[in-house]
């Protein structure tokens, strides 16, 4: 086990240094990236355990010594989730006697919109109305207005 890490880090130190000279660009989380297949160097025992990315393959390749071997990490699809819904609805007067909103969860397997069984509703509920405040001071008075237009002449 100890010589397969020694190869594996003598091989990323090995492969370190010869990519300075080649065309590698960067790194993709361990991985050199190569713009190309056939830009890839030479597989030998001391690039053994080396991966790669080739942009034109968009495939990683492992040096397994000899020969390069591509890495394959597609699997198969998982089957399609189930979403979910969120409603928010006025909430019933026995649950908020002051008003409120009802927030109800749930699957919706047939895509509908609607939650085909509520899994989950939790009431919001709005408080009762608070004591009236005092009122406050009087404000200043306002300017004169202009005087009004003369009224007719009386008998």
């Amino acid at each position: 086990m100890k010589e397969a890490a020694v190869v594996v880090v003598a091989s990323l130190m090995l492969s370190a240094c010869a990519s300075e000279s080649s065309t590698a660009t960067t790194s993709i989380e361990g991985a050199l990236r190569f713009p190309r297949f056939s830009a890839l160097p030479i597989c030998w025992f001391g690039e053994r355990g080396t991966v790669y990315f080739a942009e034109d393959t968009e495939l990683f390749y492992y040096c397994d010594g000899r020969n390069y071997v591509a890495l394959d990490f597609g699997g198969m699809d998982g089957s399609d989730g189930v979403s979910w819904v969120i409603n928010v609805s006025e909430a019933p007067a026995e649950l908020c006697p002051n008003g409120g909103a009802l927030i109800s969860a749930g699957p919706d397997a047939d895509g509908d919109g609607l939650a085909d069984e509520v899994t989950s509703s939790q009431p919001l509920c709005d408080g009762i109305d608070g004591q009236d405040g005092m009122d406050g001071a009087d404000g200043q008075d306002g300017a004169d207005g202009m005087d009004g237009q003369d009224g007719a002449p009386g008998f």
